[in-house]
């Protein structure tokens, strides 16, 4: 299983994918948060497998 950590604290998990994919999964919002495994940012369309821990920071956005 995936681990998704959230800023928080919250811990999601689920099956492999692309981040993207991943994300859509779990109801997040691609557009308003970075993910990184292991210090790396991951892109959308980044291979996620099934050990990895990944860690999700929020962006602030404004208009």
């Amino acid at each position: 299983m995936v681990t998704l950590y959230l800023p928080d604290d919250l811990v999601l998990t689920t099956h492999a994918g692309t981040l993207e994919e991943i994300l859509l999964r779990l109801d997040l919002n691609p557009y308003e948060i970075l993910v990184t495994r292991d210090g790396e940012l991951l892109l959308a369309d980044d291979e996620v497998r099934e050990d990895d821990v990944l860690r999700a920071t929020s962006i602030v956005h404004g208009g």
